[in-house]
């Protein structure tokens, strides 16, 4: 900690500034939790007291991964997510940077000084994962300057710092897909439907729907409102889902997950019911993870290119954390999601499902 030779104290200093000692001390220490103005005049009123100023020591940008969870606790941390994770490290051992991992709820993040929490978990920058359609704390982070971006959703206002693919077109190809193949009753399990890109995926859900002339049934739009399904992670989702769906008087044939996770979910409820996949029924999951190829049956996916998504987000909140201009933000010809056919999607075979029997014949 930096001292005087002679003279006034850090509490003297303190009060004069009508700041803590602690804050006169983190900022002659140079710590970032401390703003950088106050930093500033904390060191310029200190100098002409004549207090001895160390040169700080050299320390690395630290880039925050902010895991915006749900409010229920379910768990954020999906494959998605650990690809993104994957890249930004990739990129902060080439940058000598470092990367932090955060974790909030939704809904609470909202209601804090977010400039604050974040600098007091040591954060320079931010990358947001999972955020929420309006989401009211951009409006700190701007008004601030705090250096930050989004993958794959944002709050869906203007003022976008979004790194991510049209997914609205990429959910609609693949629903595309499975009209091909025979398909007519698709279902879509939607487990955090305010989540930006949620919501555009079943945009493109019902864009092919509408191209195809088949009305949305909402009895084959799954969410957490579902009491089967309420409070659930992704896994239990699914699985609990398969469930809801085959409890329909007229079941659907495929269902498109926005994870490999609910997928997963699904396969297993499936097996359980003595349902073939894909002979008698077929899932197809969004993102992509190493152990989707070793599902029973390997799982066909929309594979998002999420690890050089991650890579790209920490390069770009690490420049911005060393004040460059930067022009606009990246829309490259690999930011597209690519349908990957592998053993869990077929065409449907006539024939009412194993274990299934309308609500009318139950007793």
């Amino acid at each position: 900690m930096a001292r005087p030779k002679t003279g006034p104290s850090i509490y003297d200093l303190g009060a004069e500034l009508k700041l803590s000692p602690g804050t006169i001390s983190r900022a002659l220490r140079n710590c970032p939790e401390v703003s950088a103005g106050t930093r500033a005049k904390v060191r310029d009123r200190a100098a002409a007291l004549g207090f001895e100023l160390r040169s700080p020591c050299p320390r690395r940008i630290n880039i925050g991964a902010v895991l915006l969870g749900p409010p229920a606790g379910a768990e954020p941390l999906l494959s998605y997510a650990t690809n993104v994770l994957a890249g930004m490290q990739d990129y902060a051992t080439r940058a000598n940077v470092t990367i932090s991992l955060l974790q909030f709820d939704a809904d609470a993040f909202d209601g804090r000084d977010v400039v604050r929490t974040l600098r007091n978990r040591g954060a320079d920058a931010a990358v947001f994962f999972n955020a929420l359609q309006g989401s009211r704390f951009y409006n700190q982070l701007n008004d601030q300057r705090f250096p930050y971006c989004n993958v794959m959703a944002d709050d869906g206002g203007e003022n976008r710092r979004l790194l991510t693919i049209d997914s609205r077109r990429d959910a609609c190809r693949a629903v595309e897909y499975l009209l091909d193949l025979g398909h007519a009753r698709i279902a879509v399990a939607l487990h955090f439907p305010d989540n930006d890109t949620t919501a555009k995926r079943f945009l493109g859900y019902k864009d092919a729907l509408s191209k195809a002339r088949i009305p949305v049934d909402d009895g084959l739009v799954l969410a957490p409102s579902e009491a089967a399904c309420r409070g659930s992670d992704e896994f239990d989702f699914g699985y609990h889902g398969v469930e809801v769906l085959l409890s329909r008087a007229s079941p659907p044939t495929a269902l498109v997950t926005m994870s490999c996770e609910a997928a997963i979910g699904a396969l297993h409820a499936l097996r359980q019911r003595g349902i073939a996949v894909p002979r008698k029924f077929s899932v197809l999951a969004h993102d992509d993870s190493r152990y989707a190829e070793f599902t029973s049956p390997p799982l066909s996916v929309i594979r998002v290119p999420n690890r050089r998504l991650g890579q790209t987000a920490a390069e770009w909140v690490h420049r911005l954390s060393l004040g460059e201009q930067l022009p606009a933000w990246p829309d490259e010809p690999w930011m597209h999601a690519e349908l990957v056919v592998r053993e869990s999607t077929g065409s449907p075979r006539p024939g009412r499902l194993p274990g299934h029997s309308p609500p009318n014949e139950r007793q």
